[in-house]
């Protein structure tokens, strides 16, 4: 692979965006292994965003397209202390949307937050509200479950069809989703959500 994760954004909006930059990359490596397999990635972390932003007719038959799956990404990175906020503020939000509730969530966010300040872990004073804006979207507007995946699967699949690549060559090179926090139970959310995974990348 030529970089992993290389690019936040889905397009740059100062300097050489990583879709120009990738092609330069993938020449010089070609001419110095002309039959090696090289992995390319799209930008926006790598996500399926990125790889529909690719055009295959920039590579070769050797050549391998890397995606990494974290969707929704509030629920796979919900209590990490560096994620995007308010993800950091968030725990227990239940995959499916439809086997929680946001009272539970919240409820289990506040343990979360209380816990973290007793441990010495600052977080500023309108985090539980931060959170709790995201928990009411998550469960009351995305309502995300086995069919959401599945959507973004087909899309990916989709993007493989038009550009004439078997579907083998798109390879998920990262998924999973983070081990909830001590302080809150877990309710089997983690497990289903990468079992769903699993069973739209193998369809």
């Amino acid at each position: 692979e030529l970089m992993n994760e290389p690019q936040g954004p889905c397009e740059r909006e100062a300097g050489e965006d990583w879709t120009v930059s990738q092609k330069r990359l993938f020449r010089a490596a070609r001419d110095a292994a002309p039959s090696l397999p090289l992995v390319v990635t799209g930008p926006c972390w790598a996500s399926p965003d990125g790889l529909m932003r690719l055009d295959a007719a920039d590579f070769d038959a050797a050549t391998l397209y890397d995606v990494h799956f974290y969707e929704p990404y509030y629920f796979t990175h919900q209590s990490i202390a560096w994620a995007s906020p308010p993800g950091r503020y968030l725990a227990g939000l239940t995959w499916p949307a439809a086997k929680g509730s946001y009272e539970k969530t919240m409820a289990a966010t506040r343990t979360y937050l209380e816990k973290a300040r007793a441990d010495g872990t600052a977080h500023p004073e309108d985090a539980l509200a931060k959170a709790g804006d995201e928990a009411a979207s998550y469960y009351r507007r995305q309502q995300p479950g086995p069919d959401t995946i599945a959507a973004r699967f087909d899309a990916m699949a989709a993007w493989a069809d038009r550009n004439g690549l078997d579907r083998g060559r798109v390879v998920v090179g990262e998924f999973s989703a983070i081990r909830w926090p001590g302080s809150v139970a877990d309710d089997g959310s983690r497990l289903r959500w990468i079992e769903a995974v699993r069973e739209a990348a193998e369809t």
